[in-house]
């Protein structure tokens, strides 16, 4: 249940590039990934925080935050012709401050054949009351680059969360974003999204979103719980610049237990 921030940053520097042709690239990407996921497996077992079900790669944030005592990574990899992005997002929510999740952004984006990695903090504090139909949260996020030393993008959120039934829930999000390389630096950014529990431990999930000014976002796809256990596995399609271009994205959830700082 992080932040939608690592989404909405990775989108604004993995949109300014090109268009979907990856049927040629998959066997050498699904050895990358597997490297990629083997280490994101090995921090797991040492102890880095271990994820939780969320946002994810999914660009629309819930109202939730992590279960107090427990961690979580969220983790995914975008692709497109001649771009690709990696994210990591481990996050904690200490059993002293059950309200507040505190994470940290890791991305990683292809540019022009360099890479960029983008690093910041991004905090959830969920405002609801528990068991109510009706949830919702404020958050905040910066991301710097370390190749650069720059500003690459912040934001200022208010998810919301209706249940409309025991299977279907319905979030909307609301922010200011603050994009240095954008035409408009300052500009609001909303969306909603729909998700279905298709049955126990398989989500459906569709959303469509858009920065004010700018073509209109849509992804949709799977989420996998198996065993209704600590791993989530997503697969996503999305369109994220107006149809221009075509994203899939594979992510990988681990949560757990904290490393016992409450």
């Amino acid at each position: 249940m992080s932040c939608f921030f690592p989404t909405l940053a990775a989108k604004a520097s993995f949109t300014r590039y090109a268009s979907l042709s990856i049927l040629h690239l998959v066997w050498r990407r699904l050895i990358a990934l597997g490297v990629y996921l083997a280490l994101l497996g090995a921090f797991f077992l040492l102890g880095v925080p271990r994820a939780n079900a969320g946002a994810g790669p999914h660009v629309i944030d819930d109202a939730g935050v992590e279960t107090p005592g427990q961690c979580h990574v969220e983790s995914w990899t975008t692709w497109s012709r001649n771009s690709r992005l990696v994210n990591a997002s481990p996050a904690c929510t200490l059993e002293a401050l059950p309200r507040l999740e505190i994470g940290a952004d890791m991305i990683g984006v292809r540019e022009d054949g360099r890479w960029n990695t983008i690093v910041g903090p991004a905090l959830k504090l969920n405002l609801g009351t528990e068991g109510a139909r009706v949830d919702w949260a404020v958050g905040a996020a910066a991301h710097y680059s370390l190749r650069t030393g720059a500003l690459e993008g912040a934001a200022v959120t208010l998810p919301v969360t209706i249940r409309i039934s025991d299977r279907a829930r319905f979030n909307a999000n609301l922010a200011w974003d603050h994009d240095p390389s954008a035409q408009n630096r300052n500009a609001a950014f909303y969306g909603a999204q729909i998700e279905y529990d298709l049955r126990s431990g398989l989500l459906l999930m569709a959303e469509t979103y858009q920065r004010h000014a700018e073509p209109l976002g849509v992804q949709t796809g799977l989420r996998w719980t198996p065993r209704r256990g600590p791993v989530d596995v997503d697969l996503l399609v999305g369109l994220p610049d107006g149809g221009r271009e075509t994203t899939l994205t594979l992510g990988l959830t681990f949560r757990g237990a904290g490393p016992g700082w409450n």
